[in-house]
């Protein structure tokens, strides 16, 4: 498990240069401003994010997240849900979220021993 999640680290990378460049981008447009919003903290309505969001690189990650931690059945159905309906898939969302974090257990090891190095 250790092994493949080491391999998710460099989707990690890729969506933390994602978030940069998006902040980077919201600080020198006001058009932009207020979609990025801390939606745990915030009292703001949320509001639609522009075109340009991160949102291949998250899926990505956390596709790469839930294979090394064992969540075969809930990325093929997330597949299949998207093959077949080009949608949300929401329930399939939840359920491939909901594995990882029953699993989260390995995940925080890895992490763990990731920080020591």
């Amino acid at each position: 498990m250790e092994k493949r999640l080491k391999e998710c680290d460099s989707l990690s990378a890729k969506l933390s240069e994602c978030r940069s460049s998006a902040e980077k981008s919201k600080a020198n447009s006001s058009s932009s401003r207020g979609w990025f919003v801390n939606f745990s903290t915030s009292k703001k309505a949320p509001v639609s994010p522009p075109p340009s969001t991160c949102n291949k690189e998250a899926h990505a990650l956390w596709s790469c997240r839930a294979l090394a931690l064992g969540c075969y059945g809930e990325v093929k159905l997330l597949q299949a849900c998207r093959r077949e309906t080009k949608g949300e898939c929401k329930e399939e969302q939840v359920g491939m979220g909901r594995c990882i974090m029953e699993k989260r257990e390995g995940m925080r090891e890895y992490v763990k021993g990731k920080k020591r190095t």
